[in-house]
């Protein structure tokens, strides 16, 4: 959409970011309740998906109807609509991705989805923009190499949506040695808003002594 306000549209790269600012004000609502979101599991992800999909379809249709006279308002309705959805989905999926991982593999387990992530920006990136270029190289007008890179990106949407069913269902759990370690802590059932139990910081028996005077520094 950036690169087609641009190259198709004539805008400045200032007032292309203006106009994206919407898609930001969804993101920043959404990210106020989507964590409430998180008990519903794989079902939450779908939704967010389901959003940004929903978003991207009158956006298309605004492109293809204000060829070359877009203003920056027309698309404002759909962008916060797929902000929605990318808060719904963003602000969940990592959660849940990692809500059963032991303890021992959160480090390894948070690297591999962070790099996963990046993977498929990339990828995404990659696929919309080939689709986008190819139909410009192809002799269509710029609107309409828009309108078909924009379907590839409701299409890329309602895969991640689909895909979403590879998650674990049910609601969003810690692994079963963390509900052990709350149960010692004396926090058993104590969850919060989101499903999860809340986790107490580790105790510690390690006390604080002045340093003798003539004692190396970090002993």
């Amino acid at each position: 959409m950036t690169v087609h306000l641009q190259v198709g549209e004539g805008y400045t790269p200032l007032r292309t970011g203006l106009t994206m600012v919407a898609f930001t004000v969804g993101v920043g609502i959404g990210s106020g309740f989507a964590p409430g979101l998180m008990p519903l599991g794989r079902r939450g992800v779908l939704l967010g998906c389901s959003f940004m999909a929903a978003g991207m379809v009158p956006i298309t249709a605004t492109v293809d109807r204000y060829a070359g006279t877009l203003e920056p308002w027309h698309p404002v309705p759909g962008m916060v609509v797929s902000g929605l959805g990318m808060a719904m989905m963003a602000g969940t999926l990592v959660n849940i991705v990692l809500a059963k991982v032991p303890r021992s593999a959160s480090g390894s387990a948070s690297s591999l989805v962070n790099t996963a992530i990046q993977v498929g920006v990339a990828t995404g990136i990659a696929i919309v923009a080939t689709v986008y270029f190819s139909a410009l190289d192809g002799g269509d007008p710029p609107a309409d190499a828009a309108v078909t890179g924009l379907w590839s990106v409701v299409a890329l949407y309602a895969l991640a949506g689909l895909s979403a069913f590879v998650l674990p269902p049910g609601r969003v759990e810690p692994a079963g040695d963390d509900r052990e370690d709350d149960q010692d802590n004396g926090n058993a059932g104590r969850t919060t808003s989101a499903g999860g139990r809340l986790r107490p910081l580790p105790r510690t028996r390690a006390t604080l002594r002045p340093r003798a005077r003539g004692e190396p520094q970090g002993t």
